[in-house]
């Protein structure tokens, strides 16, 4: 199989890497870059238990801890798929009792989602999944790029690299974050899967 899928109106390459899944880079909607890499660097497990004791509990791995994703945790092949509107890209991955499947969708649109499920018996019912998500947007080229974040009803440009997680506040269509590109006037619009 091509590491290069041109369908959909986008065109991308994609690799398989030792600790991050399936990693996207070069991807470009309709001639323009839009891309320049985006990976799953990691999943962090937080086990919230009151009781931390590993003594008591043998055998039973407690607090937060990470799982790597890619060619050592593989299960079948790197499949690719087209759908009504778009083309996906996907894997299946197991890490001790977990199952993670990643998945990669392209619309014909111009989105780009990338989706992560977690599915298997676990080692209790009290975590919460925490995927770590890395994009390196590159709008038109690098140069006139800005990032913002959606805060006090108004865009705010970011000065500085830093976590900037999802506090409530969206524009009207949703979006979040954005990435704006001043020399062509284009932007991508990032928003949460489910708001609210």
């Amino acid at each position: 199989m091509s590491n290069v899928i041109d369908e959909a109106n986008w065109k991308f390459h994609w690799r398989l890497t030792e600790s991050a899944g399936i990693m996207i880079y070069l991807a470009d909607y309709k001639g323009h870059r839009v891309l320049w890499e985006g990976s799953l660097p990691y999943v962090t497990v937080d086990h919230q238990r009151q009781t931390l004791d590993v003594e008591q509990d043998a055998g039973e791995v407690h607090g937060p801890w990470w799982v790597p994703l890619g060619t050592r945790t593989l299960q079948g092949p790197v499949r690719v798929q087209s759908f009504r509107g778009g083309v996906e890209l996907s894997a299946a991955f197991t890490a001790g009792l977990y199952h993670y499947t990643q998945l990669w969708r392209f619309h014909d649109d111009g989105r780009l989602c990338p989706w992560l499920t977690i599915y298997g018996p676990g080692v209790h019912d009290q975590h919460t999944y925490h995927p770590h998500w890395r994009f390196d947007f590159d709008l038109d080229g690098a140069r006139d790029d800005a990032f913002e974040r959606y805060e006090g009803a108004r865009w705010v440009r970011v000065e500085n690299e830093g976590w900037f997680p999802y506090s409530g506040e969206a524009d009207a269509n949703g979006t979040v974050w954005r990435q704006v590109d001043f020399g062509s006037g284009a932007a991508i619009n990032i928003r949460p899967h489910k708001l609210g």
